[in-house]
């Protein structure tokens, strides 16, 4: 069961790699997509847990 700090931690890393991915210009295709990751995970536990 995911708690509050490893949820914000995950969404901390996803960001993370976004702007890693961005410095190569693959920001735009893989970033779209990790963040639409974080917004699911986001709305799932959120729905769950709150």
């Amino acid at each position: 069961m995911m708690n509050h700090f490893f949820l914000s931690l995950f969404s901390y890393t996803i960001v993370l790699m976004w702007l890693i991915l961005n410095r190569f210009n693959l920001g735009h295709f893989f970033g779209d997509f990790l963040m639409s990751i974080v917004i699911l995970y986001w709305g799932f536990f959120s729905y769950n847990f709150f």
